[in-house]
């Protein structure tokens, strides 16, 4: 079966987030001011994963080759997310 799940994380630069093993990340959205990622999850699948983001703020030099995930806005702040290698 093939679940949708949300994972908050904070704004930082660097974020771990333990996920199922192949999750799939959709989309990067603010929900009530609290920045979230969602991932389509297969749930015969056994086991997690660590997967590392990155978020940067317009105008900040982005410094990794990284997936890049979406761009969310936040109030008067915008930022991009990126999926990148441990």
């Amino acid at each position: 079966m093939i679940t949708i799940y949300k994972y908050p994380i904070e704004v930082v630069d660097y974020q771990n987030v333990e996920m199922p093993i192949g999750a799939e990340i959709l989309s990067a959205q603010a929900q009530k001011d609290i920045l979230c990622l969602w991932a389509k999850v297969n749930q015969g699948v056994e086991g997690k994963s660590l997967r590392r983001f990155r978020i940067y703020g317009t105008g900040h030099e982005v410094q990794v080759d990284g997936k890049f995930i979406d761009t969310v806005q936040m109030g008067p702040l915008v930022w991009h997310v990126f999926e990148v290698d441990r």
